[in-house]
């Protein structure tokens, strides 16, 4: 059985658009996201009606709970800032619930859907956690994969008989050890930081223990063409078109 794995759609309906069609035609039917459905672009309600009428399985991010908590949007800068609070103003009520209740983490099978950091932090890089907390998240974890965002690059980290074995994740096709475990960073769709600028999403294949990880071009000039007629911060376009 196959499923994909997205992360940090920012509001970006043409990278969303071209990684689903990708998806589709993998023949994939079930698509979990690990948070920030909205932020920085420009379809805020596409989107959120995108994820409900596809059944997508998602959690919270912390531009999704920024949306009505004023302390958690105080440590935003202030492009990210300013996003919430135009899409504060456009996004429907109906949206608006939808994004308040997802959770803040979903277990299915033997696999960990989280935002930031397992096992339940929407806003904590996990980049930036140490080897030492990582080796007590991996002995107190059941979870074969804590699929992860929020950082916006790929990345692999390994627990391998007690060691921490961090790397990148490149495009392409790789194979999990199944007596080992994992945290995977999936990328973003919406806004890659990787110096890459295609949209991002990842492949499970629960028969072979692969990870597929995909590159998708879409129209980054309408998107960005979007952002500056929304009035958004024209940082929110130039970043797309160089994946920063």
């Amino acid at each position: 059985m196959k499923f994909a794995i997205i992360s940090d759609i920012h509001s970006n309906l043409e990278a969303f658009i071209a990684v689903f069609n990708d998806i589709k035609k993998n023949n994939i039917k079930e698509i979990f996201c690990a948070g920030d459905l909205i932020g920085y672009g420009p379809n805020p309600n596409e989107i959120v009606k995108a994820v409900i009428e596809n059944n997508i399985k998602s959690v919270g991010g912390n531009h999704d709970y920024a949306l009505a908590d004023n302390l958690l949007l105080e440590k935003f800068n202030s492009n990210a800032k300013k996003t919430i609070l135009i899409t504060r103003e456009i996004i429907l009520p109906e949206y608006f619930n939808y994004i308040l209740n997802l959770p803040v983490k979903i277990s299915k099978h033997n696999f960990l859907f989280v935002h930031g950091c397992p096992p339940d932090s929407f806003t904590k890089y996990i980049i930036y956690v140490s080897d030492d907390v990582l080796k007590d998240i991996f002995i107190k974890t059941n979870h074969f994969i804590s699929f992860t965002g929020h950082s916006h690059v790929p990345e692999i980290i390994r627990f391998n008989n007690g060691n921490i074995i961090r790397s990148v994740l490149n495009k392409g096709l790789i194979n999990l050890d199944s007596s080992d475990k994992y945290i995977i960073n999936v990328g973003s769709v919406g806004q890659p930081r990787d110096n890459n600028n295609n949209a991002k999403y990842v492949i499970y294949n629960t028969d072979d223990y692969s990870i597929d990880l995909k590159y998708v071009e879409y129209d980054i000039k309408k998107t960005a063409e979007k952002i500056l007629k929304l009035n958004l911060p024209s940082y929110n376009a130039e970043r797309l078109f160089y994946g920063i």
